[in-house]
């Protein structure tokens, strides 16, 4: 054959004929290949973003129960199909319960294990499904992380126990402080006082008093209300002898003074509910209707001073006044509130004024005797520390509170009305003159001081807050027997002219034995009094009603 078989080959190379067609099968090859390689490609994007959707929702679940995150987790990927029974086990998935801190950089947030948790941490690691390469390339692992934290808001208030209302006191007290002339009987107080309220109902009844009819109740705490207005609200919500004295209280209180709702009350993050949603909302606070008024008595315009000329069996006593003036917490704190980690409440700041005018005896040659007394109670406070969700069968959470008694001072000297009342000034009270004669002078001066320096750590569990339990932090320094604890210790200063002969110890021992009656007498009216405004000296009290939960959200 001509050419043999190199001209064939020439031939062959040279021919152009159906080129188009081998060009073709060789583009669909690579085609094909190439829509394999994004149909798996495709299909692992889908396969990952569907094992990060159910890892969201698994590690959102899990955090309403940390102590049961890990079954959980594994249960619903287990039932979605993307672990096979058994498959949960680490490291192709790791189920972490611990704390998350948005206060922290970013990448120190979260810490596993921390106690008590409020966010889960889930991460999931398994290889992907190849459809087509599986026979040219290994299948890539697909890794997914979720980090979901609940923020606990803990319902709690301070200074909330009202003990053993005197009628007398109690009608001075919040006649004082809400410009009010009522006569209520101790029966009317302790029903007020045993009459629990349902906060988001109450305000629903004050919005409708005020015609407010929109908003939110956090918009409703930043008007002002009158005192009267507070107890009709209250009266909407309560019967029989309560409502009766709620009434009386109100119809009294007119329009004599308002104050700033936000002052009272700080709902958290129940404050976005709409105003007359609060009936269907799962509030976990039931308050004293007593203790809702007393707290917003202090919270009027103006020295909220009080007046008592109060008498007692004792020998010698002539006279025994009492002028209270009550100071406003500081800007922000309230009585109430509803908050995270943080969240702090704080008493009213108390100052009191006590002037016991005595007879004296032979001894002190018939001189009257003056007593100026000075008391002054700071801000007792209550701050969150820590919290923790509902777990298992709980119905409520647990907390952890800071609480620091405010400190009282109790000292010898006068101080004037317009002292008293100046919450921006400090008082000195001086030494005090007890007996002022040409013959025969004595001077007085002393203190006597309870206090703490150290806030005191009271933990509240499920039980507790189901009971209603309130706590006391106490301070180390008696507090039974403060006016007596002064007295005891009073220093005398006595000056005698040159005619009288009485020698100065039996003047002293005379003069002693005048005063110390008074003092038990003086420890029973503080403690009248200050309980009236959910005060006691050294002391305390709180109690949590709940912890809420909101919902879990993701936060990595």
């Amino acid at each position: 054959m001509r050419g043999g078989l190199g001209g064939r080959i020439r031939q062959f190379l040279a021919d152009c004929s159906g080129n188009m067609a081998m060009l073709f099968s060789a583009a669909f090859l690579i085609c094909m290949a190439a829509g394999a390689l994004a149909v798996d490609y495709g299909a692992l994007g889908f396969e990952r973003r569907n094992a990060q959707r159910l890892v969201d929702l698994a590690a959102i679940a899990a955090t309403a129960d940390p102590a049961s995150a890990r079954q959980t987790v594994a249960a619903m990927l287990e039932e979605a199909g993307v672990i096979g029974p058994g498959q949960g086990v680490a490291p192709r998935l790791v189920v972490e319960p611990g704390r998350y801190d948005p206060a922290l950089p970013v990448g120190s947030r979260f810490s596993a294990a921390q106690s008590p948790p409020n966010a889960v941490r889930v991460r999931l690691s398994q290889p992907g499904t190849l459809h087509f390469a599986k026979s040219l390339f290994p299948a890539p692992q697909i890794g997914v992380e979720a980090i979901a934290s609940t923020t606990p808001e803990v319902t709690f208030s301070i200074g909330s126990r009202l003990a053993s209302l005197q009628d007398g006191v109690a009608n001075a007290v919040l006649n004082g402080l809400l410009g009010t002339k009522v006569s209520l009987r101790a029966v009317d107080y302790n029903g007020l006082l045993n009459t629990k309220i349902s906060l988001l109902p109450m305000l629903d009844a004050l919005a409708a008093r005020l015609e407010i009819t929109g908003g939110t109740y956090e918009q409703l705490l930043d008007v002002r209300a009158d005192h009267g207005d507070l107890a009709h609200a209250i009266a909407e919500v309560t019967t029989g002898a309560a409502q009766a004295a709620a009434r009386t209280i109100a119809q009294a209180a007119g329009h004599n003074g308002s104050f700033a709702l936000n002052r009272l009350l700080d709902l958290g993050s129940l404050g976005q509910l709409t105003i007359g949603d609060g009936s269907q909302a799962v509030v976990l606070a039931q308050l004293s209707a007593l203790e809702v008024l007393a707290a917003a008595a202090v919270l009027g315009d103006g020295n909220h001073q009080v007046g008592l000329n109060l008498g007692a069996n004792i020998p010698g006593l002539t006279s025994m006044t009492l002028r209270l003036a009550v100071g406003e917490p500081p800007q922000g704190v309230t009585w109430f509130a509803v908050g995270p980690s943080g969240t702090l409440v704080r008493t009213a700041q108390v100052r009191l004024r006590i002037s016991v005018q005595l007879a004296g005896g032979v001894l002190l040659l018939g001189a009257g005797v003056s007593l100026p007394l000075y008391l002054e109670v700071a801000h007792g406070e209550a701050r969150v520390l820590s919290a923790s969700c509902p777990v298992g069968a709980a119905t409520h959470g647990a907390a952890r509170l800071a609480v620091t008694p405010g400190i009282a001072r109790l000292s010898v000297g006068e101080v004037s009305n317009e002292t008293l009342g100046d919450f921006a000034a400090t008082p000195n009270p001086q030494q005090a003159t007890l007996i002022n004669l040409i013959a025969l002078k004595v001077i007085g001066r002393g203190a006597a001081n309870v206090g703490a320096t150290r806030a005191t750590e009271l933990s509240f569990s499920n039980v507790d807050i189901l009971s209603g339990t309130v706590k006391t932090a106490t301070t180390t320094t008696p507090t039974q027997s403060l006016t007596q604890s002064l007295l005891s210790n009073l220093q005398l200063d006595i000056a005698l002219g040159p005619l009288v002969l009485t020698p100065k110890t039996l003047i002293e021992s005379a003069l002693r034995a005048l005063l110390t009656p008074v003092g038990p007498v003086l420890d029973a009216t503080l403690v009248a009094l200050l309980n009236a405004l959910g005060i006691r000296l050294g002391e305390v009290d709180t109690q949590v009603y709940g912890v809420k939960c909101s919902r879990a959200v993701l936060v990595g």
